[in-house]
C-alpha cells in the first residue's frame, strides 16, 4: 500500500472506512453512520484489515488523539 509522499517521517498512519451495509441484518440498507478505523503505525503494511476488532483496539488506544475521523496530537517526546 503506497503512502502519500507528503506524509512526515514518523507520522502515525491510519485508515478509516465509512458507510456500508451491516451484515447482521439481511434487510439492512446503506448506513452512512458506520465508521471503522485501523491504526497502522509509522509504516504501512502490504495488507490491512478494518473490522470491529481493529476499531475497538484503535479507538481504545488512541481516544485522546481522535477528533472525528482525524487522528492528531504532539509528536512523540514533544508537548
Amino acid at each position: 500500500m503506497p503512502v502519500p509522499p507528503d506524509v512526515a517521517p514518523g507520522s502515525s498512519l491510519y485508515m478509516v472506512a465509512q458507510g456500508g451495509r451491516p451484515s447482521a441484518s439481511k434487510n439492512a440498507t446503506e448506513n452512512p453512520a458506520i465508521a471503522l478505523i485501523a491504526v497502522l503505525g509509522a509504516e504501512a503494511p502490504p495488507k490491512v484489515a478494518i473490522n470491529e476488532m481493529t476499531r475497538v483496539a484503535s479507538v481504545w488506544t488512541n481516544a485522546q488523539f481522535l477528533d472525528g475521523t482525524n487522528l492528531s496530537g504532539h509528536a512523540l517526546g514533544s508537548y
